[in-house]
């Protein structure tokens, strides 16, 4: 299993996991949840998990 450390967190691939954490943060705030059903808010964060285990594991093309 791979950590984000601080080496890691100034790279593309810790700008993207960042964001995608930013994201997760959202869809976990009472603002998002008071416009979007449970079912809709758990899909959201699931896609979000998703994402972050793709940029993780995925290599950028050079």
């Amino acid at each position: 299993m791979s950590t984000l450390t601080t080496a890691t967190a100034d790279t593309e691939v810790g700008r993207r996991i960042r964001a995608l954490l930013d994201e997760l943060s959202f869809v976990r705030s009472e603002s998002y949840r008071a416009v979007h059903t449970a079912i809709e808010v758990e899909t959201a964060e699931a896609d979000v998990w998703a994402a972050i285990a793709d940029a993780a594991t995925t290599p950028i093309p050079t």
